[in-house]
């Protein structure tokens, strides 16, 4: 009786983890082809009916940020990192979600604590560094050229990849 019982749950193991593979498939073809609204609606359904799934989450978050809905991709990040706490990739992420809206300092907390994870994480690296030089000419009175030249960056970058090719 426990082998059948075992075989059974086996079976909808499979099952839900080929359902699971199949909609993250379609989510990623989504975005691939540039449809962010889309790819952001479908991993909010794999990550919705498959709610440990750190992948979905965090996939969820990149989307909604590139749309511009930044408490959408917040939530997401946040229920990813809840999931996998020491996840440089997701810290970073999260990080550059704070520099979008002009949170500097979490910014700077999140890039600091992705390299802390995993020192040789090059975009977090790369992000705290024009982070921190905004910061250094900031205090000498310059104008934040660094700081405010990467958000454009970013910003064009999302814009870019929202474009049909």
């Amino acid at each position: 009786m426990h082998a059948l019982i075992y075989r059974i749950k086996r079976l909808f193991g499979a099952r839900r983890r080929r359902r699971q593979a199949t909609m993250m498939a379609q989510a990623d073809s989504a975005r691939d082809r540039g449809d962010l609204l889309e790819a952001a609606s479908l991993y909010d359904s794999v990550a919705r009916a498959y709610p440990t799934d750190v992948g979905a989450w965090g996939q969820l978050g990149n989307m909604s940020k590139d749309v511009g809905d930044f408490a959408r991709a917040r939530a997401a990040y946040l229920k990813a990192l809840a999931l996998a706490p020491q996840s440089s990739d997701l810290h970073l992420q999260l990080g550059h979600l704070a520099k979008l809206t002009g949170e500097r300092n979490e910014a700077i907390r999140c890039y600091r604590k992705a390299l802390e994870l995993d020192p040789s994480n090059a975009g977090a690296r790369l992000e705290l560094g024009l982070v921190s030089q905004a910061e250094i000419s900031e205090a000498d009175g310059a104008p934040d050229v660094a700081f405010a030249a990467s958000l454009v960056f970013h910003r064009l970058t999302m814009f870019m990849s929202r474009r049909p090719s």
